[in-house]
């Protein structure tokens, strides 16, 4: 790796931590300041703002790219309804958190709304094809329609789940949603960087050629490792102003409740939990990146797109995420009350 490649890849990721900050901080402050405020815009506004609706257009960008993927391989999935139906399964925990899809909606918990929704886009896929009358071809399209709105809607809209899902604080969810990310791609930062460093022995070369056994091994330890940093840092701090109440009131309740909400565990120490919740962040945001190695194989493509030098596609950014989201969110809503 030459200096001109590292300079750049730190660049861009400094960067775009930045950017990542900044709109879970606006989608926070919005969310408190709409707080108690009552109409049907304070309500949805007041679940999330800037996170899901930027959030969308990134998914939707790669939604035409897995879409190019499979037209390349000859299938033609039914772009426009696949599109609609990846923002409908991904605004899903958004709207029903604001009570827009209805009292019964309102009152699920956790995915079963989401559950729901992706039944309808599954039957509607089936009516699609009949529609379309697709009888050559209805197998491979509609596989290929239903593959683009359970990898980028459904996986997603866990993500959302985690920022404004019943299940969850409402003060802690973009915070939530921002450590989860954070921690996730601290594993392809650490393995690209051990990987390069140090790899020789490949993980998969049949799948991704690049990718090494100690590159995945540093990966699992930077997110272990960044999960109990941003903790002990959010914690600490919160501990070293709570002698002065002036000082505690300036620490974001939202954050606050972020810290609270990952010591939850009592059976274990809070940096065991999230130690190991990191580790399992990790292990999922790396299979998603190989699951994404194999649709770029299959289609011939080195990168799912040209969007960001040195980086690729939206596809290659969100690889990791799509994986870890579902697993980041039955961990600390079903497994983390338990232990």
């Amino acid at each position: 790796m030459t200096a001109q490649v590292l300079i750049q890849r730190v660049s861009y990721g400094a960067l775009t931590l930045t950017i990542l900050i900044t709109l879970f901080a606006v989608d926070a402050e919005v969310g408190k300041r709409l707080s108690g405020i009552e109409g049907w815009w304070a309500g949805l506004f007041h679940r999330g703002s800037v996170v899901p609706l930027l959030s969308v257009l990134v998914l939707l960008q790669g939604a035409r790219e897995l879409t190019h993927f499979f037209v390349l391989r000859g299938a033609r999935p039914y772009a426009g309804y696949a599109y609609v139906m990846v923002a409908l399964v991904f605004f899903t925990p958004w709207l029903s958190a604001a009570g827009w899809l209805g009292d019964g909606a309102a009152q699920l918990e956790g995915a079963q709304t989401m559950l729901v929704v992706m039944v309808v886009a599954i039957c509607g896929t089936w009516v699609t094809a009949v529609i379309k009358r697709d009888t050559t071809d209805c197998l491979r399209n509609g596989s290929a329609t239903l593959q683009i709105i359970f990898y980028l809607g459904f996986l997603c809209s866990f993500g959302l789940q985690l920022r404004c899902g019943r299940d969850i604080p409402e003060e802690a969810g973009a915070w939530l949603m921002l450590y989860v990310l954070l921690v996730t791609k601290a594993s392809d930062i650490g393995a690209f960087f051990v990987g390069s460093a140090i790899g020789k022995h490949k993980l998969w070369p049949d799948v991704s050629p690049g990718k090494t056994i100690e590159g995945t091994i540093g990966g699992i330890l930077a997110s272990a490792g960044v999960a109990i940093l941003l903790l002990y840092v959010g914690t600490t701090t919160i501990q070293g102003q709570m002698a002065d109440p002036e000082k505690m009131r300036q620490v974001d309740t939202g954050i606050r409740t972020t810290m609270r909400f990952l010591s939850q565990p009592s059976s274990v120490t809070p940096t065991i939990a999230v130690g190991l919740l990191g580790i399992a962040l990790a292990l999922a945001g790396q299979m998603g990146d190989l699951i994404e190695s194999c649709f770029k194989r299959d289609a011939s493509v080195k990168d799912s797109g040209q969007l960001i030098p040195r980086f690729g596609g939206i596809l290659d950014l969100l690889d990791s995420p799509l994986a870890a989201m579902p697993v980041a969110w039955i961990a600390l809503t079903v497994i983390w009350p338990l232990i």
